[in-house]
C-alpha cells in the first residue's frame, strides 16, 4: 500500500513526537508499505535523520525547509507539498497528525487521522472540522481513552465505532 504520512512536525526535534512519527513510518515501510513520510527540516538531510532517530531506511522522507517564523513556515511548507502533490502519483492512503494537510492535500484517497490531543488553534479546530465532514476519513487514531471521549464531545457527529485507541 502506497501511504502518505503528514506528520505536521519539525525533524530533529528534541520532541516525543518526532520519535513517534519517525518510529511510525519505520513500522509502516518494514511492514511492506511504500511510505513517503513528509515533515519539515530544520537543517537536517534524510540521510542523518534515519541515523539520529535510529531507524532504518524503509520508508522515504519528503523534507520541506522550515522558517523560525511559524506562520511563514507553515505557508511554505503547504505550498511545497501542493507542488509535490501535482507531480506525485495518487497514494491508497492519506495517514497523519496534521489535520490541514490532510483536509487540503487529499484527492479522493481514503484518510486516517491520529490525534494526539485537542485542537489548540482556531486554524487546527477548523481543519479537523473539515476533515470530519470529509466522506474519505475512514478512521480516527486517538491516544487515551479521554482523548477519544472529548473528540466524541466536541463533535458528536463522529461515529464512536470510527475512533481506535
Amino acid at each position: 500500500m502506497k501511504i502518505f504520512y503528514f506528520s505536521g512536525v519539525k525533524l530533529p526535534s528534541q520532541n516525543s513526537d518526532s520519535i513517534h512519527v519517525m518510529k511510525m513510518a519505520q513500522a509502516f515501510g518494514k511492514a511492506g508499505h511504500d511510505v513517503t513520510l513528509f515533515a519539515q527540516s530544520v537543517g537536517a538531510a534524510s540521510e542523518e535523520l534515519y541515523e539520529i532517530y535510529d531507524t532504518e531506511q524503509c520508508f522515504k522522507m519528503h523534507l520541506v525547509s522550515g522558517l523560525d517564523l511559524p506562520f511563514l513556515s507553515h505557508v511554505n511548507q503547504y505550498r511545497t507539498l501542493a507542488q509535490t502533490m501535482k507531480t506525485t502519483a495518487r497514494p491508497d492512503l492519506f495517514y497523519g497528525h496534521d489535520p490541514l494537510a490532510l483536509t487540503l492535500f487529499n484527492d479522493g484517497s481514503p484518510i486516517i487521522f491520529e490525534a494526539h490531543g485537542m485542537p489548540t488553534k482556531p486554524a487546527q479546530g477548523w481543519a479537523l472540522k473539515q476533515l470530519i465532514k470529509n466522506k474519505n476519513l475512514h478512521a480516527i487514531v486517538a491516544v487515551s481513552d479521554v482523548l477519544k471521549k472529548d473528540l466524541l464531545t466536541l463533535f458528536p457527529e463522529i461515529d464512536p465505532e470510527q475512533i481506535f485507541v
